[in-house]
């Protein structure tokens, strides 16, 4: 991808029981100048729909095609047959974020994640990924990022959330793969499953551009 140019960018997974073929959507924005690299992410849990709206309304909005400088690789959606099946997991019943770094020979799950943890994670410099709230349960907007972790904790307070948690890291999670890469992690999460929440998306939305922001990476006023 050239200095002041996009693309779009699809990943083969895998195929449904009919035969239709399942790819992994990415657009990467790249600017003409240098700077850091991030990945947006949304959509890790199949259900947790409010990352993916916050990761469109990123992309619909258009603020990653005017970067100042860097670059951004945007997912909206990692885990598409959990999407379309209303679920957490993908149809194995596995959980990709308990799946990470993955395998290409292992589960769906695993090779999802593989995806991820090979391909774009050594491109990136920082990661934001988007969630909601567990079934049946409403999750404040609050960022969560590892104790000790300087560095994901500056990116979490230029973040703005109206909570900072620290929680210990998660076998076979993004974030733990993230932390031994020495890449820092932010994880938004906002609202609850399979149930669009509008101020949690707003805050989520508003948080990665001041976060883009405060990284001289875009140009921006927030009241």
């Amino acid at each position: 991808i050239l200095p002041g140019s996009s693309s779009r960018i699809n990943y083969n997974v895998g195929s449904l029981p009919s035969g239709n073929r399942v790819s992994i959507h990415m657009e990467a924005f790249r600017s003409e100048n240098p700077g850091p690299h991030i990945m947006v992410i949304g959509g890790v849990h199949g259900d947790e729909i409010n990352g993916v709206e916050i990761v469109r309304r990123l992309l619909e909005k258009e603020t990653l095609h005017n970067l100042k400088a860097g670059s951004v690789i945007a997912i909206p959606l990692l885990n598409v047959f959990g999407f379309i099946n209303f679920s957490r997991d993908v149809p194995d019943g596995k959980d990709v974020n308990r799946s990470f770094p993955g395998h290409l020979e292992g589960s769906l799950a695993s090779r999802v994640a593989r995806i991820i943890s090979k391909t774009v994670m050594p491109q990136v410099d920082v990661i934001i990924d988007c969630h909601s709230g567990g079934a049946n349960r409403f999750n404040y907007p609050q960022i969560r990022i590892s104790s000790g972790d300087e560095a994901s904790h500056e990116l979490a307070v230029a973040f703005n959330p109206p909570f900072i948690l620290h929680k210990g890291l998660l076998s076979g999670s993004l974030r733990k793969t993230a932390r031994l890469a020495n890449k820092p992690c932010l994880i938004y999460e906002g609202g609850e499953a399979l149930r669009l929440d509008g101020y949690s998306i707003a805050r989520g939305v508003t948080g990665i551009e001041r976060t883009l922001h405060y990284l001289g990476m875009i140009d921006a006023t927030f009241e």
